[in-house]
């Protein structure tokens, strides 16, 4: 409230008294316009003004009335309403033939210019478009301006021109300006309306005591003067909160003076509530006062944003939101302050809020924000709005601005610690609540509400935090206060229980369900409330996991015995069924649920889920739709939170895009059928996309906005995206999507790099799943399909039939690969020009195991009522003929290649014939070789050994028959067959005379003699011929040879160990010699037999 904005302004404007009549208590119900030249007057009641404004400005043209009765009509158009006549009356006035007319009454002229300034002031602050704002306040100005021009000493336009510079907000222009009117008078006299306007100027600042020192100076200076001077001493006593009384004298005395005074209602009201201590008798004598007073008010003026605003704020302690709506709605409409404009959105942003109807709570804290910026309770608002959203750092600045304005709140230093934490920001968090503890460590509250914010974060810090609490409350305990809540038991016991610590997370239960008030062995249970029914829940949730599954089952009995509605119990019994498969007891359960509490959101979300389990496309849109208050089974518009739920939203999305390949399956050339596949996958990604908008670091959204861009056909942007979140999900041990990993191998498959592709598809399998996942193996097994690796193909779906045996899908894909594989070899035999047999035959036989599979899919029985055949009747009918009609065909094929298979092994009988053969003739020839040089080699050992015999014969008989030295010295004939040599004459001839060839010494040798030379030819070891003898044999030699014995230049015969030793090398060298030649000669025998 402004003291002087309620003395300034149209209504404040002093009127001249010409013509105008009140009736009783001072209401203005006439106006007299005198008639010209005459003591008559025309009276105009104002209770029947006329319709049509131009009535009245005849007769005020016609009788030349005075200026100031054109104002006086436009105010009365003015209080009903009628603003357009208003308008028509204050133009006319101010016309350039009523200005020329009226050229002396420049203060009425001035009045009236000053006026419809006022009124496009007024209309300028009501817009919210800048630009209008903008357009209505260059009116202004231009109004003022000419009021100006015409007398540049009047106060009133200067006083007008600091208006309109407090209304932009410009306090110290304003300030400037109200200093200008202080020199001037208002039509000759003197005001306290600049003064008054420093003192708004000042209040406006919030520099109370300079303001109210104003005020007071003005009521000294005016002790008569308007109520206004007290009212706004009043307003600075109030707002300084200091001397409350001296506020509520000054109130009174408003009151006294203008008992319809609306903002001294409103201001004692306030006081009269403020009275006293909190629940004291005082205090609830004052509420009830100043309900009174604000009542009072309101029915005097009800469209005071004042007024309107404390009312708002009382129905909103009475959760009565359509009246806090009305009221706030109201308020904002009828006022010009932006400060009253911007509580009027806080209260209706706290009812929105309240209301769960964060969206538009939102909208109007930031309208109260944007209308002054230091509104603290509107950026507390934003924050908590901010945290559902986990927007934790725009949260934190919402904050800090509320600490800037309130630096020693508790509430708000715990908050922002809690920020911190969440924000990550580990260090300031605890600064910020041990500042806390240390302002107050006593109290267990805060270590709760630490707790509290601690338990989705850091469950080991906040157990420490309820510990501490628990401690405290122990203590207090002890002396007599209150014992531990059972919320703070039941918190800590599930927080124990998480950590491991079964027995004291027990026996904290235990307690919780004394302090509840709840005797669970009695005979009947009796859980007060919905926080008791949670308690003995967490209690056989614990049993369940200290492995008591009777006492478990019988306290979850108990609890919807005594609860029908506590659904919690039919939750986890419904995902329990899901766990091990058994979706139809499932459903029963999550039916269960939603029946106990209709349009609950977690018994909604599994509901939907247990439909898209099921492929109920449509069922589970409904169930997902009503969770966000869309669908046809909503009762109520559901809150803000749920209507952006990630989740649902994320299912919505897969059940559309589902719907568009259901769509685009059935016939991809028809136009109209790829159209409407745009759409929906343009829907979904829409979804998609919002989720990410609402929750960046939802891998999920964007891992369906890959999907959606690879159903359009952009490959190379889905794949960008599937490798961005499979990065983001690869640092993250809580964030595991194989999905990601699934679809990027699809993405690597549409580009025909299968290698990668498999990869993909084995990394996924080993990393999520222990090579144990029969749908992954069947992507894996169509890349090896695409990859015309058949073989690979059929194994990998053989094993992922072993995991899952009756899924007949597999059974077919098998079927399909081993077609392909026979269809494929057949085609690829019958056009070669060499058929091999065995694979002919693997085909064959692979086709008519194909067949079998098909027929025996073929007598599956039907499925259920209702129910689409898994695989169409039809399609395995085509595969079936196919399949017969191909092995019919593959006779021919068959027979071709059993002809050329056997045409074949002729040829390779025959080479294995030919090559038997000559292996064995070469053995033969060895055989031969071998046995003739063993023959050979005996033959020269016999010689060798009979020549040995000879020569030691010889020997012994040269022992007897040579003569001694004597006998030659008395040259005595010697034997006549020695004499007949005629080597010997020749070579004892050639001596000289008296000349020995031997020393004494020496002994005789007999094969040196060469009259010994008959007798080794006698003995076969000689020549007997001169002829021999000149030229040798071979044969002679080579047996000279074997027998170790050489032959000198002369014809003598001598043993050479020397010769003979190099003999038996030149021997051995020509043997190895051979042996090389004929190894040789195997080896290129040999490669001609291979190259044959």
């Amino acid at each position: 409230m402004d003291a002087y904005d309620s003395a300034w302004g149209i209504e404040g404007v002093e009127s001249t008294g010409h013509g105008i009549s009140n009736g009783r208590g001072g209401e203005l119900t006439e106006i007299y316009i005198p008639v010209r030249e005459t003591n008559e007057v025309v009276a105009v009641s104002l209770n029947a003004l006329p319709e049509d404004p131009t009535d009245v400005l005849e007769i005020l043209q016609a009788e030349q009335a005075p200026l100031g009765l054109w104002l006086e009509f436009a105010k009365a158009y003015l209080r009903q309403g009628k603003e357009e006549e208003f308008k028509i009356v204050l133009e006319d006035g101010s016309s350039p033939e009523i200005e020329k007319y009226y050229a002396d009454s420049k203060y009425e002229r001035i009045r009236i210019l000053v006026a419809l300034a006022e009124y496009y002031m007024r209309m300028g602050r009501s817009m919210k478009d800048k630009r209008k704002k903008d357009e209505y306040f260059t009116r202004t100005a231009g109004y003022l301006n000419s009021a100006t021009r015409i007398d540049q000493n009047e106060m009133l336009p200067i006083l007008a021109r600091g208006q309109l510079a407090l209304t932009k907000g410009n306090l110290d222009e304003a300030n400037k300006l109200f200093d200008q009117a202080t020199d001037r008078r208002d039509n000759k006299a003197e005001s306290i309306m600049p003064m008054l306007g420093k003192a708004s100027v000042l209040f406006h600042k919030k520099l109370y005591p300079g303001a109210l020192r104003l005020y007071e100076h003005c009521l000294r200076t005016h002790p008569t003067g308007p109520a206004a001077v007290r009212l706004g001493i009043a307003m600075c006593h109030l707002k300084m909160g200091k001397h409350l009384h001296k506020a509520k004298a000054a109130f009174r005395r408003v009151l006294q003076l203008d008992p319809r005074n609306v903002h001294a209602h409103v201001g004692l009201a306030i006081t009269e509530m403020n009275s006293g201590t909190a629940h004291s008798e005082a205090r609830r004598a004052g509420i009830t006062e100043g309900l009174h007073l604000l009542g009072k008010a309101y029915a005097m003026d009800g469209r005071n944003a004042n007024i309107l605003n404390h009312l708002a704020n009382h129905f909103l302690m009475l959760d009565d939101f359509d009246k806090v709506v009305h009221l706030g709605n109201t308020a904002f409409n009828h006022t010009d302050s932006a400060t009253m404009k911007a509580e009027s959105c806080y209260l209706l942003a706290r009812a929105y809020h309240a209301q769960g109807q964060h969206e538009e709570a939102r909208q109007y804290y930031s309208t109260a924000v944007s209308l002054v910026e230091e509104y603290a309770p509107a950026h507390h608002g934003l924050a908590q709005l901010e945290l559902r959203q986990n927007r934790v750092k725009a949260a934190l600045m919402h904050f800090e601005k509320v600490m800037a304005a309130f630096p020693g709140s508790l509430d708000v230093l715990k908050a922002v610690g809690s920020l911190h934490l969440a924000a990550g920001r580990k260090e300031k968090a605890m600064e910020a609540l041990q500042n806390a503890a240390q302002r107050d460590p006593s109290d267990p509250e805060t270590w709760i509400e630490l707790g509290e914010v601690l338990e989705g974060t850091d469950p080991t810090e906040a157990l420490k935090a309820y510990q501490a609490s628990l401690r405290l409350m122990r203590r207090a305990e002890k002396g007599g206060g209150d014992a531990p809540p059972a919320a703070l038991l039941n918190n800590a016991a599930v927080l124990e229980g998480a950590a491991g610590n079964g027995a004291t997370a027990l026996e904290l239960m235990t307690e919780a369900v004394a302090a509840a008030g709840i005797d669970i062995e009695g005979e009947q249970l009796v859980i007060p409330g919905e926080e008791g029914a949670a308690i003995v829940f967490n209690l056989a949730v614990l049993r369940e996991e200290m492995l008591q599954p009777d006492a478990a089952k019988g306290l979850f009995a108990k609890v919807l015995e005594a609860h029908p509605a506590f659904a919690d119990c039919h939750l986890r019994a419904a995902r329990a069924a899901r766990a091990r498969g058994d979706l139809t007891a499932a459903m029963e359960e999550a039916q269960a649920a939603l029946a106990a509490r209709p349009g609950d959101p977690d018994a909604l979300a599994l509901v939907g889920s247990l439909h898209m389990h099921a492929a109920r496309w449509s069922e589970a849109q409904t169930a997902f739709r009503t969770l966000q208050g869309k669908g046809p089974g909503a009762t109520a518009p559901a809150p803000e939170e749920l209507r952006n739920d990630a989740y649902a939203m994320l299912s919505v999305a897969n059940i559309i895009y589902y719907n568009a390949l259901k769509d685009g399956a059935k016939v991809h050339s028809d136009e109209g059928v790829k159209r409407k596949l745009m759409e929906r996958l343009t829907d979904a990604m829409t979804l998609y996309q919002k989720v990410l908008h609402l929750h960046s670091d939802n891998i999920y959204a964007a891992n369906g906005i890959g999907v959606c861009l690879a159903e359009q056909g952009k490959i190379d942007q889905a794949k960008d995206v599937f490798t961005s979140v499979q990065e983001v999900a690869a640092g993250s041990t809580e964030r595991c999507l194989p999905d990601v990993w699934v679809n990027l191998a699809h993405i690597y498959l549409a580009l025909a790099q299968y290698n990668s592709a498999i990869k993909m598809y084995q990394g996924c399998l080993r990393k999520f799943y222990y090579n144990c996942d029969a749908q992954v193996m069947l992507y894996m097994a169509r890349a090896y399909y695409d990859w015309d690796k058949l073989q690979d193909c059929k194994r990998t779906l053989l094993r992922a039939l072993h995991l899952k045996p009756t899924d007949h899908r597999l059974r077919f894909n098998i079927a399909l690969a081993m077609q392909e594989f026979a269809y494929r070899t057949l085609q690829r035999q019958a056009s070669s020009a060499t058929k091999r047999y065995s694979d002919v035959v693997t085909a064959v036989e692979e086709l008519r195991l194909a067949l079998k599979f098909f027929a025996a899919l073929k007598d599956l029985p039907p499925p259920a009522e209702g129910a689409p055949p898994l695989i169409q009747p039809a399609k395995l009918q085509t595969h079936v003929r196919f399949c017969a009609d191909t092995l019919s065909k593959a006779q021919n094929v068959l027979d071709a290649a059993r002809r050329e298979e056997e045409k074949a092994a002729a040829r390779r009988e025959e080479q294995r014939q030919r090559l038997r053969a000559e292996t064995a003739l070469k053995a033969a020839e060895e055989a031969r070789k071998k046995e003739e040089e063993k023959r050979a080699f005996e033959e020269a050992q016999a010689q060798a050994l009979a020549n040995e015999e000879r020569l030691k014969k010889l020997r012994a008989q040269w022992a007897v028959e040579v003569p001694t030295a004597d006998a030659y010295d008395n040259n005595e004939p010697l034997d006549s067959e020695l004499t007949r040599s005629p080597v010997k004459k020749k070579k004892l001839q050639s001596l000289p005379d008296g000349e020995d060839d031997s020393s004494e010494d020496d002994e005789y040798d007999p094969l040196r003699d060469k009259s010994s030379k008959a007798a080794l030819a006698a003995a076969g070891l000689g020549s007997s011929s001169d002829e021999d003898e000149e030229k040798g044999s071979d044969d002679e030699e080579a047996e000279y040879r074997d027998s170790g014995l050489s032959s000198d230049e002369d014809g003598g015969m001598e043993i050479d160990e020397d010769e003979d030793e190099e003999r038996a090398s030149k021997k051995k060298a020509k043997a190895s010699k051979k042996d090389k030649k004929d190894r040789k000669k195997k080896k290129k025998d040999k490669k001609r037999k291979k190259q044959r």
